[in-house]
Order: C-alpha cells, then structure tokens, then sequence
C-alpha cells in the first residue's frame, strides 16, 4: 500500500505525530499501526524500515507529501469510517 492508500487508516493520534515530527525517527506505536494496516508490507517507496541505527524512518519521498498533501489536513477520521464503510475497512476495499 502507498503512504495515501495508509493515510486514511490510521488514528487520529498517528497522523497528528506524523504532521508535527515530520521526518523524524518513528515511534514503536507509529510503526506498529502502519504495519498493522498494511498488513505487515513495507512499501519501500516510502518506507525506509530500520536504519543501521536501529531507528525506522519515512523516506524524503512520504515525507514531502505529509507536508505537501492537503488529504493530510482533511484524513477521515477513523471512527466516521469506520461507521461509513462498516466491515469493508477491515478487507481494505473501502475507498476514500
């Protein structure tokens, strides 16, 4: 999945860490949400998983459209999709 197909799926608090750390390491609770909605895939387009320093970062790429995507500020929250697309959020067939 791509970070914009990610994006939508993950909580309110998640997306808000990664808008005001843009670009930093990311926190074992961050990288586990994102594993858990991708079902465990690391999209190397914008996922550059452990570095030798152990840390796991996005890459310049997920970075720039953090902060360049408008979807950013306007993300779904969870639970209104939740109740829009009930049991499709789980087979990841709802769209945006």
């Amino acid at each position: 999945m791509d970070l914009p197909e990610v994006w939508p799926y993950l909580s309110t608090s998640s997306r808000s860490w990664l808008m005001e750390h843009n670009g930093e390491p990311l926190p074992d609770i961050v990288i586990a949400e994102i594993l858990s909605v991708t079902g465990g895939e690391q999209n190397a387009q914008w996922w550059t998983g452990p570095s030798v320093e152990g840390q796991t970062q996005l890459t310049d790429e997920a970075v720039d459209w953090i902060e360049a995507s408008p979807t950013t500020m306007r993300a779904e929250p969870n639970s209104i999709r939740a109740r829009r697309c009930g049991a499709e959020i789980a087979a990841r067939s709802c769209t945006p």
